[in-house]
């Protein structure tokens, strides 16, 4: 794990192998369907977004792309708590 972020009902977390960054955004309590997401792409590459958002029980993704080298832009929601964020962990 190399990021995080806290939601109101949760955290997404942000993990890198080497290769390839991966996204998952997990409840703290598992519960009833509520809109999760979880969302990643490089930086340079605004087309080719990966992203899952549904209604879930537990989590969100994961969602991998590999950015060996580049930034990227990732995030999560939990309900109508989202957090984002641009060209970070560039490398």
């Amino acid at each position: 794990m190399i990021d995080s972020r806290e939601l109101r009902g949760g955290t997404v977390y942000l993990t890198y192998n080497g290769t390839k960054n991966c996204v998952v955004t997990v409840r703290d309590r598992p519960g009833k369907p509520v809109r999760m997401g979880a969302g990643l792409r490089t930086s340079k590459d605004h087309s080719n977004v990966i992203i899952d958002d549904a209604d879930y029980t537990e989590f969100a993704g994961p969602v991998k792309v590999e950015a060996k080298g580049e930034c990227i832009d990732w995030g999560g929601l939990i309900g109508d708590d989202k957090w984002q964020t641009f060209k970070v962990h560039c490398g």
